[in-house]
């Protein structure tokens, strides 16, 4: 490891610090997060900057300084104090910034301390797209060690977009998505050896075919060479790992690989026979043909409109535009693989099905009502804590259809339902009746049932939530399946949450009985406004006595 240690000369450390809030009176400094980039000999050297003040007492700086100082700084020991890098001079002056404590280190090693490994991208070695674990090193591949640190009175900052974004443009990482790292630092460890990899494609004639060859040229520091560097290369067709074998480097670092099928992507692994892997580069293909679509505006508009049906709603402007849709221009040509085709037709139909799947989607045809009662009751029955209904239009016969479907006691059902529900004082009371029968019953189940007590509830789509998932229904409960109806999951259900409970909590929601118990009143006054207002006596003598008014 100290051989390894030797190829690099100066490190360039970003670090970002905190002043955090703590128990004692006095605030105290965090360390946020920081990188450690060693510098191979003859890379050109970097500069320190001064110390940059950022939104809610955070500080950003980059110094440089012996790559030997900066391991020991990355390796301080848990328990002792870490203080703020000190740069080496540059420009002939030394650093002027002041040297503080930041915290006691309190670290742990992701892997054992000499274990350097290279992040598989958002693309892995079989094409694969997934999570970058290491967004700092861009599109650069590099070895790296992580070790992460306590985020007690840290984890604030990713809240904050203003601090994200003051992060970010230092270090190079959103700590809003990464927030494993918030409380931590990582060392990196560029190809020491190898400064760039050229990647070509040469058509060339053999034996008197046309064939094409992968050309890959290393380009080397001036003080290294190739020797003892070896290429693990391999390659994917249709998901089926191929020719993987490994081949000697030549001094000039020049490698011919034969390019049978235009379809396959190829990587690489660069290995030194003693520092191990120094450079992965993940499967890609050789970009051969490009088509694109382009439009010509014909006319623009300019629309006028109101913003509801109401007499006093406000305007609502736009622009949009019309246009032709030109012809598909192709640059480039491929020659068309029938197999390949076929195989990744069918592999795209099977990640749809797998897709819809797992984001629990469905289409109800108009009568599949049973189908309906069966599906949602099998969502319901996954329920352990908590199973909620918002529907203004969710009534009695629908707790048996879907309430009692739940499996497991003391899960609590929530029902938010509105007066829509209830033309007759006698459906309310059935509502009521029914809920009762459950809850006195003692089976494990605790039944309530919210009534937006309002002409025109604030509730209008449909949702069911599942502990902490949501499905939008397109349709009433009463009604899926019944016409033409769609379900789904929603993928991100933490800023919905908030919204149901508003909902739920709205100061004019009340619970089942206090409806009933209300709506005699209510039911009177109504049933004397109607009296009132549907007697045509009534107006009759209004209207006459208004005339014989007017002639007096």
């Amino acid at each position: 490891m100290n051989e390894l240690f030797e190829l690099y000369e100066k490190a360039e450390i970003r670090i970002v610090t905190a002043t955090v809030k703590s128990d004692t009176p006095k605030h105290k400094s965090r360390l946020v997060f920081a990188t450690i980039r060693l510098l191979p000999k003859d890379v050109h050297q970097s500069y320190s900057t001064q110390v940059i003040c950022g939104p809610d007492h955070t500080f950003y700086r980059k110094v440089v300084m012996p790559a030997k100082e900066a391991i020991q700084w990355y390796r301080t020991s848990n328990g002792t104090m870490i203080h703020t890098p000190h740069a080496e001079s540059q420009f002939n002056k030394p650093d002027e910034v002041f040297e503080y404590d930041i915290q006691i280190a309190d670290f742990t090693d992701e892997t054992t301390w000499g274990e350097f490994g290279i992040p598989l991208n958002e693309k892995n070695m079989l094409d694969l797209h997934g999570d970058n674990p290491a967004p700092f090193l861009g599109y650069n591949s590099a070895r790296i060690h992580r070790r992460f640190g306590a985020q007690n009175e840290l984890l604030y900052l990713a809240d904050e977009p203003k601090v994200i974004e003051f992060i970010k443009q230092g270090v190079f990482i959103d700590l809003n998505q990464y927030r494993e790292y918030i409380g931590g630092m990582v060392l990196i460890l560029p190809n020491p050896i190898v400064k760039s990899i050229e990647n070509r494609l040469l058509q060339t004639k053999l034996d008197g075919q046309e064939q094409e060859l992968r050309l890959l040229k290393l380009n080397t520091y001036p003080s290294q060479s190739c020797e003892k560097l070896k290429l693990v290369n391999f390659e994917i067709y249709l998901g089926i790992l191929k020719n993987f074998r490994t081949i000697n480097i030549p001094a000039n670092g020049v490698v011919a690989i034969p390019h049978e099928n235009a379809y396959q992507s190829h990587g690489y692994f660069l290995v030194h026979e003693e520092y191990g892997c120094l450079e992965f580069m993940p499967a890609t293909s050789y970009l051969r043909q490009v088509s694109f679509n382009s439009e010509l505006i014909d006319s623009r508009l300019s629309v006028k409109t109101y913003e509801n049906n109401k007499h006093t709603s406000a305007p609502y402007e736009y622009e949009s535009s019309l246009a032709h849709v030109q012809k598909e221009t192709v640059i480039g040509t491929i020659k068309s693989d029938e197999i390949y085709n076929r195989v990744v037709e069918a592999r795209y139909q099977r990640d749809l099905d797998k897709k819809r799947l797992s984001s629990g989607q469905f289409w109800f045809e108009s009568d599949q009502r049973l189908f309906a009662l069966e599906k949602i009751g099998q969502i319901i029955s996954e329920a352990r804590v908590s199973v909620e209904f918002f529907d203004p239009y969710f009534d009695a016969l629908q707790i048996t259809q879907f309430s009692l479907r739940v499996r497991v006691k003391g899960v609590k059902v929530v029902i938010v339902t509105s007066k829509l529900a209830f033309p007759k004082i006698e459906d309310a009371k059935e509502m009521q009746k029914q809920i009762n029968n459950v809850n006195d019953r003692k089976i494990g189940l605790d039944i309530s049932c919210i009534v937006l007590n309002q002409n025109k509830p604030v509730l209008h789509d449909r949702f069911l939530t599942i502990d902490g998932t949501i499905w939008f229904i397109g349709h009433s409960f009463n009604q899926i399946g019944v016409k033409n109806s769609f379900m789904t999951k929603v993928s991100d259900s933490s800023s919905i949450f908030p919204q149901l409970e508003r909902i739920k909590n709205h100061s004019e929601s009340i619970d089942i009985k206090r409806y009933v118990d209300s709506i005699k009143v209510e039911n009177n006054e109504i049933i004397l406004k109607n009296n009132q207002t549907n007697d045509k006596n009534f107006f009759i003598k209004v209207f006459n006595s208004f005339i014989e008014t007017v002639r007096k």
